[in-house]
């Protein structure tokens, strides 16, 4: 079965699936299941994630495949008005199991990974970092309201442009949860962002953020409680990697 559900405005440009496995471009990364390319179509310029397998464990037998997970995720956030990447096309081929997929993403003008943007001088403004914090803040708010969680909610995974617009992108993991796991993943998220934003940002700054993630001026005992617990989750983390370096 070929599926390539398509935006009608690129139609003539990208027909089906082959055609975006004959775009050529700049190599961005490769890995055994898929590879990303940076292609220039008229003037636009466009990045090109292209899956030769499913993912791992049962996604390669059951249910949706990696890349499904990641354009049905971006929907999801868009229909949550979380901005994303604006997604041209994207599908797969199907023939008994997984065969291969697409997603075809235009570029985002001028954004960075939150990660790196401490190298750019806009990173030395009170006010941009006040507003990134509460938009980030507001999207995982409503995400986790929603019982959704990320799943890979790492800064590598957040974009952001010196107007301090903020974008959500590769949520491959997403999905909703339930109790009583639910708890467990909305603490993974935090755990990760926290863990790159403690180096990033102040004491006072963090503390920002999870009061509008929980829409509380004065943290509650609750709130209090899931700090312990994103806090311990660090700890954890840095002492199981400590331990393994010495190995």
């Amino acid at each position: 079965m070929n599926q390539l559900p398509l935006n009608n405005k690129y139609t003539p440009q990208f027909p089906d699936l082959d055609s975006l496995f004959a775009l050529e471009g700049e190599q961005v990364t490769t890995a055994k299941r898929r590879h990303v390319i940076k292609t220039t179509i008229d003037k636009q310029t466009y990045y090109v994630k292209r899956y030769m397998r499913p993912g791992t464990g049962l996604r390669r037998f059951l249910g949706r495949s990696r890349l499904r997970a990641e354009w049905e995720n971006l929907r999801y956030f868009a229909s949550q008005s979380i901005p994303v990447p604006d997604m041209v096309a994207y599908g797969e081929q199907r023939k008994g199991f997984f065969k291969k997929g697409a997603l075809l993403l235009r570029e985002i003008p001028d954004v960075v990974p939150l990660n790196e943007i401490a190298q750019h001088e806009i990173f030395q403004d009170k006010q941009w970092r006040h507003d990134v914090i509460q938009k980030i803040a507001s999207y995982v708010r409503i995400l986790h309201q929603h019982r959704f969680v990320h799943g890979d909610l790492y800064l590598r995974n957040i974009l952001v442009n010196m107007q301090s617009d903020v974008y959500f992108i590769d949520c491959p993991q997403g999905k909703k949860r339930f109790w009583p796991i639910l708890r467990h993943w909305v603490i993974k998220d935090l755990a990760c962002l926290y863990k790159e934003a403690k180096g990033l940002f102040s004491e006072e700054e963090c503390l920002y953020f999870l009061q509008e993630y929980t829409g509380h001026l004065a943290l509650t005992a609750k709130d209090k409680r899931i700090i312990d617990k994103v806090v311990k989750r660090n700890c954890q983390s840095l002492s199981a990697s400590e331990g393994s370096s010495e190995l």
